[in-house]
């Protein structure tokens, strides 16, 4: 898909979101983004930008446009977000410090931090033990009190054996 087609389809999907709203879908996403069982699009406190505090939103949809596949997320953060008292056992976000949302555009990308649709995380494995494949390009904008990320695989994953709902392994 070229490149200008791929980012017109991540700012319509991400002016989708904020216009009309979104409604969930299943899937799984790595350490950066997890639509987990509970439905929600999660962008993990060990990833660049974020608070120190994983954030979540149900509000994402899932764009299929000829082979690729794109998970667009859409978040609502408070101005700011102050860092948790240390954790006993250690976690990673100790030290990342205080949170204030950018008033200016912060654009952060971060390779492979999502898994395939379906994947189990953390880890992205197929159900059946597999490897699902992470997403060839992954973007997550801060500006305000939102963001936007897309996760995009060139070659939708959730067709491929093995993948839940794609075809049955050989």
């Amino acid at each position: 898909m070229p490149k200008i087609t791929r980012v017109l389809l991540t700012l319509f999907a991400a002016f989708a979101l904020l216009f009309v709203g979104a409604t969930a879908a299943v899937a799984d996403h790595n350490a950066g983004a997890d639509l987990d069982d509970g439905g929600d699009c999660y962008y993990g406190q060990m990833l660049s930008g974020s608070p120190a505090v994983d954030i979540r939103t149900t509000s994402y949809r899932l764009v299929r446009h000829g082979e690729s596949l794109l998970v667009v997320c859409y978040f609502t953060l408070p101005k700011f977000v102050p860092e948790p008292p240390d954790c006993e056992a250690g976690c990673s976000a100790d030290g990342k410090g205080d949170w204030t949302a950018p008033t200016r555009p912060v654009f952060v990308v971060t390779p492979g931090a999502c898994v395939a649709p379906g994947a189990l995380s953390p880890g992205g494995e197929w159900p059946d033990g597999a490897s699902s494949p992470p997403a060839a390009d992954v973007k997550i904008v801060f500006y305000r009190t939102h963001a936007v990320m897309t996760c995009f695989w060139a070659d939708d994953p959730t067709d491929d054996p093995g993948a839940p709902g794609g075809p049955p392994l050989p």
